[in-house]
């Protein structure tokens, strides 16, 4: 019994102990830390606004695609956009670099000059990436248009032998029906 009241004891001592610590160090570990606020999940992409129809007067007009609604950028090509941003880079690294000049601050410059040459070479992969992929894509596009031209044309062609072959078979039925009349 008295070992469980010296254990008892020595385990309150230790508790004041370490609150005295605390209140020494500034830290008020004794109060209960906040609830961390509800967070909202990350999502990938936040939801696109819906399609909008070119006029309500117009119930059937077509929505702008998807393409076009993304960022708002109506109408805007790839290659225009690809351009912008290089543009929008290109600006920001030259002021930056005509500050690091202005203070004289050599290796900044040369840095930045580096920079930027790394960004135009990085531009004209991409441009030419770009292009090369519009380039197939039209190139695949023309042969889809050739191969449907092709269908059409031999199902048209394949219609016309039918129709002619039902009217082959008609004569003959009609000259036999015409024989066994006589």
């Amino acid at each position: 019994m008295k070992r469980r009241w010296l254990a008892a004891g020595a385990v309150v001592v230790f508790g004041l102990g370490v609150l005295v610590w605390a209140a020494e160090s500034g830290d008020d570990s004794t109060t209960p830390a906040p609830a961390p606020k509800a967070v909202r999940p990350v999502r990938s992409r936040e939801r696109l606004p819906l399609p909008r129809r070119v006029s309500m007067s117009e119930p059937n007009s077509p929505a702008p695609r998807a393409s076009q609604r993304v960022l708002g950028q109506e109408g805007r090509d790839p290659m225009a956009a690809l351009e912008a941003r290089h543009q929008e880079l290109t600006a920001e690294l030259t002021t930056i670099l005509n500050l690091a000049r202005e203070e004289n601050a050599v290796k900044t410059a040369e840095a930045i000059q580096k920079l930027i040459d790394k960004q135009n070479a990085e531009y004209q992969k991409n441009l030419k990436l770009l292009q090369e992929r519009q380039a197939e894509m039209q190139r695949r596009l023309q042969q889809r248009l050739k191969e449907r031209e092709q269908r059409a044309s031999a199902a048209a062609s394949s219609e016309q032998s039918t129709v002619k072959g039902k009217e082959n078979e008609q004569t003959a039925e009609s000259k036999k029906s015409a024989k066994s009349v006589n």
